[in-house]
């Protein structure tokens, strides 16, 4: 079974938050229904904006907020009401696994994902021309 959403997507096309604002995310049993759920964290700036955020979705019927990797939906918690103070739980009929799954995808967005060339070669025009010497291969 799939689940479609409809994402709006900023007309800059820039999401109102990056991973980066994130300082910690961990999957734990809730102690008080026992279920799984995650806790995230969030720097000042993110706090600030996750405010703003989860008190528009609270207000316009306690929509959903997408967590995106990659042009993923990989989850969309229903905000239930304004998160003020940067710190934020997720519930939701979680296995470990997939609480434990939520909780690494939030905590890689933190991450810095820059590209580096480490390697550099140039491949010429002789590189398919015939040669004279055996070519040996596996059988």
């Amino acid at each position: 079974m799939y689940e479609l959403y409809a994402v709006k997507i900023p007309t800059d096309r820039k999401a109102p938050l990056e991973g980066d604002v994130v300082t910690n995310a961990d999957a734990s049993p809730d102690p008080n229904t026992g279920e799984m759920q995650v806790s995230l964290t969030m720097n000042q700036e993110g706090s600030k904006t996750w405010a703003n955020m989860t008190t528009r979705a609270a207000q316009n019927g306690n929509r959903e907020i997408a967590i995106v990797l990659d042009n993923e939906v990989v989850s969309a918690p229903r905000v239930n009401g304004p998160i003020t103070g940067g710190r934020s739980q997720i519930s939701g009929n979680f296995t470990t696994q997939e609480a434990q799954d939520l909780a690494t995808v939030l905590e890689v967005g933190k991450l810095p994902a820059r590209t580096q060339i480490i390697q550099e070669s140039l491949v010429g025009p002789s590189l398919g021309q015939k040669t004279s010497m055996p070519v040996l291969m596996p059988y």
